[in-house]
């Protein structure tokens, strides 16, 4: 092919569950993931969660795992932001925690964001509604040229 193609990284899912894998349209962008639960849709949902990795992004499973220091961050710098617009610190501290706990969680957590298929609906709901109790136990979002994302629970 005349082409300098490197491996950048191997990435492999294992355990109880279900891997589901999506790969991008443009063929840059990967995500895998593994659930378990189900009642025979695991697959098909666990394929279109890699849809949803791939079009949003998410660095968390759940807002469990995010880090208290960096919620902590996030709140100051809302806080800042609503003072510098004017608002005083109490309200600010207020304004900052609504901004983090809608806006924050919804871009970096797979389950508190909008479901790519029906916006209305939060990842976590049609996870209840598809039923089966299925959870997600990993993620993985690959994309070329940039390091791998994952978590798990």
């Amino acid at each position: 092919i005349r082409e300098n193609i490197q491996l950048g990284s191997v990435k492999r899912i294992t355990g109880d569950g279900v891997v589901g894998t999506y790969l991008h349209h443009d063929k840059a962008k990967a995500a895998l993931v593994l659930v378990s639960g189900g009642n025979g849709n695991a697959q098909d949902i666990a394929n279109k969660i890699g849809i949803q990795i791939v079009a949003l992004s998410p660095e968390y499973i759940s807002k469990e795992q995010i880090d208290s220091t960096r919620l902590q961050q996030e709140i100051e710098i809302e806080k800042q932001r609503a003072i510098e617009e004017g608002k005083p610190p109490e309200i600010a501290e207020k304004i900052a925690q609504g901004k983090v706990s809608k806006d924050f969680l919804q871009q970096v957590v797979l389950l508190e964001q909008p479901w790519y298929a029906q916006l209305n609906k939060k990842v976590n709901e049609v996870l209840q509604e598809v039923g089966g109790n299925i959870s997600v136990k990993k993620i993985v979002r690959i994309e070329a040229g940039k390091e791998p994302v994952e978590s798990s629970v």
